[in-house]
């Protein structure tokens, strides 16, 4: 599998293959079929073309671009990476309480933001 998509003759650059496992048979479709679980192309560029940066490549298959770290981002994966060299479960001095706070912060704020 090649990992170079084209749309219309042009090379997409920054794509990615677009997972539509998660599409189901329409009940109301006379040609998808709910009991094989076949989705029709109609009911498949129906619901997959409202995706935003989402194509449909001349190889005939859905392309997503490939989305880019903020760099806030990439700044909280850095000091997380130092941090995790460093910071003990059972800090005893002041400094190691500071690295354990901060790594703990920075736990949170990667969770809660970039995890979800």
């Amino acid at each position: 599998m090649s990992n170079e998509f084209y749309d219309n003759g042009k090379k997409l650059i920054g794509y990615e293959y677009y997972d539509i496992s998660f599409l189901k048979p329409n009940k109301d479709c006379s040609t998808c079929d709910i009991y094989n679980d076949y989705v029709c192309s109609y009911c498949e560029i129906e619901t997959v073309s409202g995706t935003p940066n989402v194509k449909y490549t001349d190889d005939l298959e859905w392309v997503i671009k490939k989305t880019m770290k903020s760099k806030i981002h990439k700044n909280l994966l850095k000091i997380k990476k130092r941090l995790d060299k460093k910071t003990l479960r059972e800090p005893k001095t002041r400094p190691q309480k500071i690295d354990r706070i901060n790594w703990d912060r920075v736990n949170i704020i990667l969770n809660n933001r970039y995890e979800k």
